[in-house]
């Protein structure tokens, strides 16, 4: 069962909405393919729960909702298997708000998708990071070492490690795939779940303590020449500035995205279209 994370407030925001974003254009982009159609399935929000009892039921509803682990944060479907649930009009109404329903009510739903995306974003424009483009190969034709690439300024795809096991846990019990997209400005980024954990196998890629401002997570970040492009931008997004005030009075300043559209590989359309038939 996943980790009953820790209660969010207002001065989440910030970061909720640059993830909102990042889950909203990666769903866009994925149903103005013909092939595939995508809806939110993770639940994530800010609440505006303050009683302790308020706040407890809001826990209780989160972990029913992960009964089976984290849910990724979107469900792809293919376009004809999504047409056919519709048809039903009890998966209509459950596909409007699929992220507030109890697992146990849309089992069926998850059952027919084809496959799971966690999205994730970051507030760099990452072709302008001093080492984007940097080969994971060196001159020599042999791999540059860890430790080299660890110091490189360049995009990354990143999973938390809160994250990491409870992904596993969904993953096992619904045997589908589930892949990473990570939004920058300007990228859109792409891995295969199970190839990040073969990096993690292997030692290619670690976990390491990252800056979140208020506290400090483990995260694995994967070489950006590791993953593959998700889609790319046709139009960028505009940067949003964004305010919030702590408890004890403190204002805290922070930016998110808003707009801009992205539209998917077919390369990436291609890699979909086969996990059916594996």
């Amino acid at each position: 069962m996943a980790q009953t994370p820790r209660f969010r407030g207002e001065n989440f925001k910030g970061k909720w909405s640059l993830g909102s974003w990042a889950e909203q254009k990666i769903i866009s982009a994925i149903n103005a393919s013909e092939d595939f159609r995508a809806v939110s399935y993770g639940k994530s929000g800010v609440s505006t729960a303050k009683s302790r009892e308020e706040i407890r039921d809001y826990w209780n509803l989160h972990k029913e909702r992960e009964s089976f682990g984290k849910r990724p944060d979107v469900l792809v479907f293919e376009t004809e298997t999504y047409d056919e649930l519709i048809k039903d009009k009890k998966n209509t109404e459950l596909f409007e708000d699929l992220a507030g329903n109890l697992e146990s009510d849309i089992q069926e739903i998850v059952n027919a998708s084809l496959l799971g995306i966690e999205s994730e974003a970051s507030i760099w424009q990452g072709e302008k990071m001093s080492h984007f483009g940097r080969d994971w190969w060196n001159k020599t034709g042999r791999k540059n070492a860890l430790k080299d690439v660890k110091t490189w300024t360049a995009p990354t795809v990143i999973v938390k490690d809160e994250d990491l096991q409870p992904l596993i846990d969904w993953q096992n019990y619904y045997q589908k795939p589930i892949y990473i997209v990570h939004l920058f400005y300007d990228l859109a980024l792409m891995l295969n779940f199970s190839k990040l954990r073969e990096y993690i196998a292997e030692g290619i890629v670690k976990g390491e303590d990252f800056n979140y401002g208020k506290a400090s997570k483990v995260i694995y970040q994967t070489f950006h020449g590791l993953a593959t492009e998700f889609g790319k931008f046709t139009e960028l997004a505009e940067i949003i500035p964004f305010v919030s005030q702590t408890n004890g009075g403190k204002f805290e300043a922070d930016l998110y995205f808003e707009g801009g559209e992205i539209q998917i590989n077919q390369d990436t359309i291609q890699e979909w279209i086969s996990i059916k038939n594996q």
